[in-house]
């Protein structure tokens, strides 16, 4: 079966346009516009368009549907057709029976919704009931069968045709009344609303509208109300929340008007004060226009260059200058620094033809619209100024001229650390042209180990110090020479410091000869020296004798008569020990004055103190490793070597940069890293300062540790500095290596010894004497080896009172025969220095070889380490000096017997 709809005109389309429409434009502008003036009525009117556009869409819908059900009972019908009549018209068809296919042709006909039947054979009619519609209608067309001889033959076709005019007027009246009915509804539910809404909306915003109108821009006094009842107990709703928002609006209005107008007062008044300084000042305010013509000037004008403001007014600027060239540098000038000028000097020329020096500071001013509008600036007479200046000049130059010839160094430092005057000494100390000197920071001319010396002196000057420096500095010719410093502060009458005076005067000739009277001076008091040493022992050996001598004669004295006898031999003993320290300080020659430093501590403190010499462009930092070994090494000597090391980092990065100061524990117990480095196997404080700096070319690595050897400029560097490191470290018994690479920085490293070594003295203080007391031994054996048979003795009886066993030999040969006797000792007390070729470090060390674990105490007269260092003592021992006490040997034992 085939079912084939044949299209027709939308009747709901064509319905509709049998009615008039409202063009757009009437509908946009004219509708609205003759409701624009009311709220309320653009409202109803928007309503009532969109209920319409609704009602017809909505109508719109329910036809389709409605259409499509119809044609959907066409259809079912016809179906039923086809089931009843199909096989009654192919047998009449078949036998050819005329009068039966018209009336069966009639008979579907018959049915409600069927226009036209029609049954063919070969194309031709051969029964035809109705007639087709004129839209169409709904077609149905199917092949009449018949099977012959098991053959299937189309015999003929039935057409059957559905009439849909019924249905679309049916249609049609439901559409119309539809749309009456929602039209109805919505125009209802409009004017209900219109009048709901003018109620409670549109009638307050016309009360609304109507009061503001009747507002003034200056009055500010009208309060707005509505007259609107209200119900008890009801909340603020939008309007009363608009009108209080448009109240509190209102008087915020009413007291920013009275500040505004406040303001302009003020501003009128600053104007005419303003006005009034400008008149009054005597520089000259100026403004010219992007032509060059002055705009505006100042009654002062006349005093500068006797023109006055209207007369003045309209000349172009540059008629005003002497040299017409000048004021275009003057233009130019303004490109350069961005729109402004600074104390620019020039030549004008007075209205009586004389010549009149100004110095003027300008700017770029700009009108509302952001544009540049001219030149605007402030001119200041500096005639005199700069008379004064060329007197000062033609002073200047005669105080060079006496300074000169002067055989002394003199400089004149500003407050700000600038050099304003050198002589040629001065030149030539700096090895710097004057030229180069004068104007620069005193801390880049002078040589850092200079600096470092003499900062602490200026900047006591500053505070108005007299100060007198004298040192040893390398000159130009890298020679050690003694310069006396005299910096003499420069301060006006009420104090206030501007600058100092460097004063210096070489005095190396002088303290040579006077070194050279000193010699022969000492050596012809070395009698009387050794004259009065010896009245003085003289006399503690007669008090030590004779109080003897009467303990010895009278054993039974009482103890309080022995007490006094006792004591003042113990005084005298300490006096002695004092005086053989002094004796030996005195015949000391060497200059290092080691002592144990935590570097940690002690190098944290120093570089901060160093890092306004370093400078801001060079980042310092600090490292330390945790738990980080004391080590053993002359503060002083190591400061200046960090120093040095730390200003020859900063010199090699003038950009600016990084130096990394790092602090380590060196282990350098394997021989092959030992030799590699230069040192004895041993535990070390590695020490290294690096840079990001430009890094020393391999050919030069070989020298930097030589003697006035420099990778700086002339005059910038004397080639000492590494030198000195050098030698410091070398004489400290460590080493220093060099690592390097151009472009990446250079790295020099510090290994410097550990200080397992300790040292007590018999000086110790108050509070460490009263910690001594109390502490006894628990029975062990202690080897006391001492050629000096008396103070044998009494370090034995010492020990037998700490509680101690003690085993006594004179030298080394009879400890080592008290040793292979099988007496073997926890401890072994004895001299460093020992008779018969033997020393004590190897009288402990013979012990050592037979008990690993004996410990060792060394006991020395000398002043200082350095010169036991000959005895090789073993890092871990400790030193105790002569002469020591009780107190002190219980305290060493204590140590010993304690430590790990």
């Amino acid at each position: 079966m085939v079912f084939r709809l044949i299209p027709h005109p939308q009747i709901i389309a064509r319905r509709a346009l049998e009615y008039p429409a409202i063009p757009r434009s009437e509908r946009t502008t004219g509708m609205l516009g003759r409701y624009k003036g009311s709220v309320a009525n653009r409202i109803i009117l928007w309503i009532v368009v969109f209920s319409i556009v609704a009602c017809a869409m909505v109508t719109a819908v329910q036809v389709y549907f409605e259409q499509k059900n119809h044609i959907a009972r066409i259809e079912a019908e016809i179906a039923g057709i086809e089931r009843s009549y199909t096989s009654s018209v192919r047998r009449a068809l078949w036998i050819q029976d005329m009068a039966q296919l018209q009336m069966l042709a009639e008979g579907i006909a018959a049915a409600r919704e069927i226009a036209f039947v029609s049954i063919n054979e070969n194309g031709n009619p051969v029964a035809t009931v109705g007639r087709r519609p004129a839209d169409g209608g709904v077609v149905w067309e199917t092949p009449i069968t018949f099977e012959h001889r098991n053959a299937i033959i189309e015999i003929g076709r039935l057409v059957i045709v559905g009439d849909l005019a019924r249905a679309r007027e049916q249609i049609l009246w439901l559409a119309l009344r539809m749309l009456a009915t929602n039209v109805a509804i919505t125009l209802s539910i409009a004017v209900f609303v219109y009048f709901i809404f003018s109620h409670l909306v549109t009638r307050h915003l016309s009360a609304m509208a109507e009061q503001l109108s009747r507002m003034s821009g200056d009055d500010l006094e009208t309060v707005l109300r509505l007259d609107r009842a209200r119900a008890s107990g009801a909340g603020d709703d939008e309007f009363d929340l608009l009108v209080s928002a448009f109240n509190g609006l209102r008087d915020r209005l009413r007291e920013t008007r009275g500040k505004f107008k406040k303001g302009q007062e003020e501003l009128r008044s600053s104007e005419r004060r303003y006005r009034a300084i400008l008149d009054e000042m005597l520089d000259t305010y100026y403004r010219t226009d992007n032509a060059g013509v002055v705009t505006m000037v100042t009654p002062s004008m006349y005093d500068l260059v006797g023109w006055r403001p209207q007369d003045a007014i309209g000349r172009k600027a540059v008629d005003f200058y002497v040299d017409p060239d000048c004021h275009a540098r003057f233009i130019e000038s303004f490109k350069m620094h961005g729109g402004s000028v600074r104390a620019f000097e020039a030549a004008m020329r007075h209205r009586d033809g004389r010549i009149v020096w100004i110095s003027t500071t300008a700017r770029i001013y700009r009108d509302d619209d952001g544009n540049i509008a001219g030149i605007e600036g402030i001119a200041r007479d500096i005639t005199e100024q700069r008379a004064a200046a060329e007197a000062v000049r033609r002073s200047h130059n005669q105080l060079r001229l006496v300074s000169d010839s002067v055989p002394a160094l003199i400089l004149y430092v500003d407050d700000v650390l600038k050099i304003r005057f050198a002589n040629r000494e001065a030149a030539k100390w700096l090895a710097r042209d004057v030229e180069e000197i004068v104007g620069s920071d005193i801390d880049t001319v002078m040589d850092k180990t200079w600096v470092d010396r003499i900062r602490p002196h200026w900047e006591a000057a500053l505070i108005g110090e007299l100060q007198v420096v004298s040192d040893t500095f390398v000159a130009p010719d890298g020679k050690e020479r003694r310069l006396e410093l005299r910096l003499v502060p420069h301060a006006q009458a009420d104090g206030t410091v501007e600058g100092f005076f460097a004063l210096g005067l070489d005095m190396t000739e002088r303290l040579m000869l006077e070194e050279r009277l000193r010699q022969s001076q000492k050596m012809e008091s070395v009698g009387q020296l050794t004259g009065g040493v010896a009245h003085d022992f003289n006399n503690l050996l007669g008090v030590i004798l004779g109080n003897v001598e009467f303990l010895i004669e009278e054993p039974e004295m009482d103890a309080g008569e022995r007490a006094p006898l006792l004591a003042a031999i113990q005084r005298s003993g300490e006096r002695g020990a004092r005086l053989t320290r002094q004796l030996l300080a005195f015949s000391r020659m060497q200059p290092l004055e080691p002592s144990t430093l935590n570097l940690d501590r002690d190098l944290k403190e120093f570089v901060s103190m160093l890092r306004p010499t370093i400078g801001d462009a060079v980042t310092v930092t600090m490292h330390a490793q945790p738990g980080l070994w004391p080590c053993m090494a002359d503060r002083g000597l190591l400061e200046l070597a960090i120093l040095n090391l730390m200003l020859n980092a900063r010199d090699a990065m003038p950009e600016g940069g990084e130096v990394m100061l790092t602090l380590a524990n060196a282990d350098v117990n394997d021989k092959g890293q030992a030799a590699e480095i230069g040192l004895e196997p041993g535990d070390y404080v590695m020490i290294a300062v690096s840079d990001s700096g430009k890094g020393i070319p391999a050919e030069m690595q070989p020298h930097v540790f030589e003697p006035f050897f420099t990778t700086k400029d002339v005059g910038r560097g004397t080639g000492l500095g590494l030198s000195m490191v050098y030698g410091f470290v070398s004489q400290s018994g460590g080493q220093v290596t060099l690592e390097s690479e151009i472009g990446a920085g250079t790295t020099i490293r510090l290994y410097l010894p550990v200080a397992h070594l300790v040292t007590l003295t018999a000086e110790a203080d108050a509070n460490a004497a009263g910690a001594k007391r109390g502490i006894c031994g628990r029975s062990e054996r202690i080897l006391v080896v001492e050629d000096d048979a008396d103070l044998r003795a009494l370090t034995a009886t010492m020990l037998d009172r700490l509680g101690y066993k003690v085993m006594l030999a004179h030298d080394g040969p009879s400890a080592l025969d008290l040793l292979e006797s099988g007496l073997l000792p926890d401890i072994v007390l004895t001299d460093v220095r020992l008779p018969n070729g033997m020393l004590g470090p190897q009288v402990v060390s013979a012990a050592r070889e037979i008990e690993p674990g004996i410990r060792a105490i060394y006991m020395t007269g000398f002043a200082d380490r350095t010169q036991v260092a000959s005895a090789d003592l073993d890092g871990n021992d400790i030193l105790i000096k002569k002469p020591f006490r009780s107190d002190d040997l219980a305290l060493v034992l204590e140590r010993v017997r304690t430590s790990d």
